[in-house]
């Protein structure tokens, strides 16, 4: 009888519940939003921030940047599928709102083909902020080049997150005017970077799964593997997928690690923010092109050949490495300037 309980209860999470879930990222999460949105209601000339979900740990500290730099007051929403709906009622209903900032995150790739089109149609203008292409060869595949000449175009701004993603945007859109800065969520955690005496023994592991298996690794292998990395270092072993939002004891596990590997992008990221040495486990484009803009220095290992080169030597020599942040103060700049540009296109300031 329980079992039947338990099974049934199951599938109707899975049925009715769970991309809820997903697109919320916690009942926290959508009641803070849900008071903003109503406190927004009050107000005259707001804006409103768009991306993808709470759910993704990166995706909501890129929004927490992109709000930090703006710091006007605005609607959040979300362009993921089950969001759409609520999303364009804010949209056509809010009277109040004067434009939209989009970002970031790896917004660019067909998954958001949708919001895309209807974004386009829209009255209000936008600006794209922070925002990534995300491409994995034969699992996620590019934009179309003529829908992305048009999301470009009808921009009133345009700024990246790397170097590649600008490259493919202005040679779809013709725009010279694309700018490119460090991931926004760096603009966030770059608060909690103080001098941290502390001597942490952490060896902390971000997976990415559904990657790691597009790219062929075992993913049962690679964790067992790091495992015994962590032990051959004299470290205790912590795991994280970012499948649950972030949290204040997210951002502990990272505090408290002595090297971070990671298959998700904004692993990197947050370690880069956090002055934490670390290691990326390179599964698609997105992760080498923030290394090759904002980390030039910081070896990585493709994940196809993960297993034969992460060990102890390699990672050792990330943890005696010294992480230059003499760039980081002026990316940082780089960041609120594109933001002042955003503002003054979308007639905030």
């Amino acid at each position: 009888m329980h079992i039947r309980i338990r099974e049934g209860l199951s599938w109707r999470y899975r049925k009715y519940l769970s991309l809820r879930m997903d697109s919320l990222g916690s009942p926290r999460r959508f009641i803070e939003q849900r008071c903003n949105n109503l406190q927004c209601q009050a107000r005259a000339n707001v804006v409103s921030y768009i991306y993808a979900t709470p759910g993704n740990t990166g995706d909501y500290l890129s929004m927490r940047g992109v709000r930090e730099l703006s710091r006007e007051p605005g609607y959040i929403l979300q362009c993921d599928s089950y969001s759409l709906k609520k999303t364009f009622q804010t949209l056509s209903n809010s009277s109040n709102i004067k434009g939209i900032v989009i970002g970031g995150g790896g917004l660019i790739q067909p998954v958001f083909n949708e919001f895309w089109d209807r974004i386009m149609e829209c009255h209000l203008p936008y600006a794209l902020f922070g925002v990534g292409v995300n491409y994995l060869p034969h699992h996620r595949e590019k934009i179309d080049r003529g829908r992305l000449k048009a999301i470009c175009s009808n921009a009133v701004s345009v700024h990246v997150r790397d170097l590649e993603s600008k490259n493919i945007l202005r040679e779809s859109s013709g725009r010279e005017d694309i700018t490119t800065g460090v991931c926004p969520s760096v603009n966030f955690l770059a608060h909690f970077a103080v001098q941290d005496s502390s001597n942490h023994q952490t060896l902390l592991h971000v997976l990415h799964p559904s990657d790691l298996v597009a790219s062929h690794v075992d993913v049962s292998r690679l964790i067992k593997t790091v495992q015994v990395l962590a032990e051959q270092l004299g470290l205790s072993y912590k795991q994280t997928e970012h499948t649950r939002g972030w949290s204040r004891f997210q951002l502990r596990q990272y505090m408290k690690s002595s090297v971070v590997i990671s298959s998700r992008l904004h692993g990197c990221i947050i370690a880069y923010a956090l002055g934490k040495p670390f290691v990326p486990i390179v599964c698609d484009h997105k992760t080498q092109w923030f290394v090759d803009t904002h980390a030039t220095g910081v070896n990585t290992i493709p994940a196809a050949s993960v297993m034969d080169h992460l060990d102890v030597e390699f990672v050792e020599s990330v943890m005696n490495s010294t992480v230059d942040k003499s760039l980081l103060s002026e990316k940082l700049s780089q960041n609120e300037l594109a933001m002042a540009r955003a503002k003054e296109a979308l007639g905030l300031s």
